[in-house]
């Protein structure tokens, strides 16, 4: 008995839903969603318009990290123990990171830019120390 309650029943069993000839007609069947065409048009504009990004050769990424050392206060790294010199090592090492001269050269972003770069600084400070440079100056 327990195998017979076990096995699926080869019988259709009826659904009870509404016939299809008694449902409310669908006016918007067939039609286009112009909000929806319109968001896709100007998706589709939009990616055209902006350049796919590459990544930047010696000159751009040089010009890049003048602009960084410009606009960020260095203040917050040279606490660490940094210098000019030590912080352009950072600066390679987070572009290398986080890709910061392809991302944002074109399209500078200096609340990105700094956050990315404390970022980048939580790692670095682990691989590196900085307290033998603090005690021979």
């Amino acid at each position: 008995m327990n195998l017979y309650m076990k096995t699926p029943s080869n019988e259709v069993i009826p659904k009870a839903s509404v016939p299809s000839a008694f449902k409310p007609h669908d006016f918007s069947a067939g039609q286009l969603n112009l909000l929806k065409m319109a968001g896709a048009l100007g998706g589709l504009i939009q990616k055209a318009n902006t350049s796919p990004k590459t990544t930047a050769d010696y000159a751009e990424t040089e010009e890049f990290y003048k602009r960084v050392k410009s606009a960020i206060d260095i203040g917050y790294y040279t606490r660490y123990g940094l210098d000019e010199y030590d912080f352009d090592i950072f600066l390679a090492y987070a572009d290398r990171a986080y890709d910061l001269a392809k991302n944002y050269r074109k399209n500078f972003n200096k609340a990105a830019i700094e956050f990315r770069l404390k970022e980048a600084f939580a790692e670095y400070i682990k691989t590196h120390n900085f307290s033998k440079k603090q005690s021979e100056g």
